[in-house]
C-alpha cells in the first residue's frame, strides 16, 4: 500500500489517495492542509492496515518552533545572488523594526597605484559569498565639519550599502532610493554612523542604497588638459548607479523605480547626473536637497592653477616647470595623506571657501563626465526631464555661524571681511557693497546688531560643531537628522518624541515621492509648474513648535518669498554667468 502510494506519485505526478482528500494548495494550507496517515492496528483483522485523513495541527508547537527558527534566521544572515555575485549580509535589530543590511559591496576596483587619479574601473568580481556584514572604510578625507577635523578612511573605499526592510516580499519589488552624501566634495561618507537607514526601514516601503565616492583632490583634482581628467568622484557615483541598475532586482528592488537623491554636494551631484547622457538612463526621478548643480559653489575655477598648487603643497619640487603629465605620474606615487592634507591649503580662513574642490568642465575625451558649463546646459533644457522633489532649510548659511559665535574668530574675520566674505558666499568682490547693504545694514563688520538670527531649533549641527548648546536656527544639514540616524552629530529620536513624529512625517513625504512620483501633501497644495513658479510656487514647511502639545509637529504651506533677496542674487548670478 505504501509503495503503491509512492509509485502513483512517481508515475502520474499525484499521490494515491485512499480516502476523500483535499490536495494541499495556497488556499487549503492555512493553518494546515490534509495529510494521509498510514496506520497498522495492533489487533489482527481485515482493517488492521488503515489510511486515515487529518488536518489537525498542534498550533502551540508550531508557534514554539517558529520562534526558535526566527532565532536561527539571525544566525544564518540574509543572502542574495546578484549579477555581480553572491552576497551575505547581516540582520539588524533596527529602532522599531528589524531590517537586512548588505554593507560594503564593491562596485569598482580600489583606485590605488596606477588607478589613482584615473576613471573608476568596474570591480572584477569574487568567488563564493562576499562578506557584506560590516561597513568598509570612508574615502580618504579630513572632515572639516566635525570637532577636531578628524582624518579617516583609505583609498580602497569604493563600496556601497544596500538596506532592505525585513517585510520585503520576493513577489513584489520595492522602489529604490539611492542617496549621495554631501560634505563639500571633501568630507563624510556612506557609513551608517552618518547615514543610518533606521527611519526609512521603520517605514518599510523602500530599499535604500548609500554609496562612497572619492573626495578632495583624490576625487576632484583636474589639470584641464587630460593629464588628470577630473570628476573622479562623480564618475564613481555613476559606476555605483550602474551597479544598482544591474543588480538591485536581485535584492528585491525595482530597477524601473530608482530615485537618485542627495544633499548639499550630493544634491549638486544629483543634478549633474541629470545633465549626463549616460547617467540619465540609470534613474527615474530626483530628490535635490540644499544644493544644486548650477549653484555658485559648482561654478568653474582656474583648475590648472589649483592642480599645480596641489603639486606644490604635496612637496613636488618641479611643480611650476614640469609638464602636467609628469606631475600626474608623480602624484600617483606620493603618500595619499599628503593629497588629503593639501586641501587645507585651499582655505583662506577657517572653512572658507565652504567648497574647496569642485567638478570641472572636461575635454571631449573618453569617459568625460561633464564637457560643458552645467548652467548653459540647464538653461537650454538639454537634459531628460524627470520629476524632482527639492527643498532647503530655513537658515542654510548658519553652517558658517561658528564665525559669529566665537569672539576671537569673529574679530579675525571682521579684520579681513572685504576679502573673505566674497569667498565664503561665492560672489565677485565688486558686488560687496550690495551684499553688505542687504545683509549687514551697510556695515563692513559683523556684530550683535546684524547677526539677524533667533533661537528656533532644539537640535542643530551648530550644537556639535561649536560644542555648545547654542541654537540660532535650522542650519544646513539639520534636516538630515529626520531622515537618517547620525549618532556622531544628532541623537536617535524616540518614536513618540516630537522629533520622532517629525521624522515620521518627513520620511513619509519622501517615501510617497519615491514610491508614487509625487510628494505627500499634508495641506492643500499647488504643485510647482511653469505657470505657478512665478514669483514662487507653493512649498511645504515642516515645523516643530517649542510649546509641547498635540500640534507640536506642523506642516504649513507657503509661497512667500523675499523678493529683494531674490533680486540681489539674480543680478549677481546673471553677472557671474556672463563672466
Amino acid at each position: 500500500m505504501y509503495v503503491r502510494t509512492f509509485v502513483n506519485f512517481i508515475a502520474r505526478g499525484e499521490a494515491k489517495t485512499w480516502q476523500s482528500f483535499r490536495p494541499c494548495s495556497a488556499k487549503t494550507s492555512k493553518p494546515s492542509c490534509d495529510r494521509q496517515i498510514f496506520k497498522r492496528d495492533e489487533v489482527p483483522g481485515p482493517d488492521q492496515v488503515k489510511v486515515l485523513v487529518s488536518n489537525d495541527i498542534d498550533t502551540e508547537m508550531v508557534k514554539f518552533w517558529a520562534k526558535i527558527d526566527s532565532g536561527f534566521k539571525s544566525l544564518r544572515q540574509p543572502e542574495v545572488c546578484a549579477n555581480a555575485g553572491c552576497i551575505r549580509g547581516k540582520y539588524e535589530t533596527g529602532r522599531i523594526k528589524p531590517y537586512e543590511a548588505f554593507y560594503g559591496i564593491p562596485f569598482a576596483e580600489p583606485p590605488v597605484g596606477k588607478l589613482r587619479l584615473e576613471n573608476p574601473v568596474p570591480y572584477s568580481g569574487w568567488k563564493g559569498y562576499w562578506d557584506a556584514s560590516y561597513p568598509r572604510d570612508d574615502c580618504y578625507q579630513r572632515n572639516y565639519y566635525l570637532p577636531g577635523k578628524p582624518v579617516s578612511g583609505s583609498e580602497d573605499c569604493l563600496y556601497l550599502n544596500v538596506y532592505r526592510p525585513n517585510t520585503w516580499s520576493s513577489d513584489k519589488k520595492l522602489p529604490v532610493m539611492v542617496y549621495i552624501h554631501g560634505g563639500s566634495f571633501a568630507s563624510f561618507s556612506s557609513h551608517p554612523r552618518y547615514f543610518g537607514p533606521e527611519y526609512f526601514m521603520d517605514n518599510g516601503e523602500v530599499i535604500l542604497v548609500t554609496l562612497n565616492y572619492r573626495l578632495g583632490f583624490l576625487g576632484f583634482l583636474c589639470s584641464e588638459d587630460g593629464a588628470v581628467k577630473g570628476n573622479f568622484g562623480l564618475k564613481d557615483q555613476q559606476l555605483a548607479l550602474e551597479w544598482v541598475a544591474k543588480n538591485i532586482a536581485s535584492v528585491g528592488g525595482d530597477a524601473n523605480a530608482i530615485t537618485l537623491s542627495g544633499q548639499s554636494a550630493g544634491g549638486a551631484s544629483t543634478q549633474l547626473h541629470m545633465l549626463n547622457s549616460k547617467s540619465q538612463g540609470l534613474f527615474h526621478q530626483s530628490i535635490i536637497m540644499s544644493g544644486n548643480g548650477i549653484a555658485p559653489f559648482v561654478y568653474p575655477i582656474d583648475f590648472a592653477s589649483q592642480f599645480r598648487e596641489a603639486a606644490k603643497n604635496v612637496g613636488l619640487d618641479d611643480w611650476k616647470t614640469a609638464s602636467s603629465y609628469s606631475l600626474a605620474n608623480q602624484l600617483k606615487k606620493v603618500d595619499a595623506l599628503k593629497l588629503v592634507f593639501a586641501v587645507d591649503q585651499t582655505y583662506a580662513f577657517n572653512v572658507t571657501p565652504p567648497v574647496p574642490v569642485r567638478p570641472c568642465v572636461e575635454g571631449h575625451w573618453d569617459g568625460a563626465f561633464l564637457t560643458e558649463d552645467p548652467r548653459k546646459m540647464w538653461a537650454e533644457g538639454r537634459f531628460k526631464h524627470k520629476p524632482i522633489l527639492t527643498g532647503v532649510t530655513s537658515d542654510e548659511e548658519l553652517i558658517n555661524a561658528l564665525i559669529v559665535v566665537n569672539e576671537t574668530i569673529l574679530q579675525q574675520f571682521n579684520a579681513k571681511l572685504h576679502d573673505l566674505l566674497p569667498i565664503q558666499i561665492d560672489f565677485p568682490p565688486r558686488h560687496l557693497n550690495s551684499v553688505l547693504k542687504f545683509y549687514l545694514n551697510g556695515q563692513d563688520y559683523i556684530d550683535d546688531s546684524n547677526k539677524g538670527q533667533y533661537l528656533k531649533s532644539p537640535y542643530t549641527i551648530l550644537k556639535y560643531t561649536t560644542e555648545t548648546d547654542l541654537n540660532l536656527g535650522v542650519s544646513h544639514i539639520d534636516d538630515l537628522m529626520f531622515l537618517f540616524t547620525m549618532p556622531p552629530l544628532f541623537p536617535v529620536f524616540d518614536p513618540d518624541s516630537p522629533e520622532g513624529r517629525m521624522s515620521d512625517v518627513y520620511v513619509r513625504t519622501f517615501v510617497n515621492f519615491i514610491a508614487r512620483g509625487e510628494a505627500k501633501t499634508w495641506r492643500s497644495f499647488r504643485p510647482c509648474t511653469v505657470k505657478t513658479s512665478k514669483p514662487s510656487c507653493d512649498r511645504q514647511i515642516f515645523k516643530r513648535d517649542e510649546v509641547p502639545g498635540p500640534d507640536q509637529v506642523k506642516v504649513l504651506v507657503s509661497n512667500d518669498i523675499d523678493t529683494e533677496m531674490m533680486k540681489l542674487w539674480t543680478e549677481i548670478d546673471d553677472a557671474l554667468y556672463i563672466e
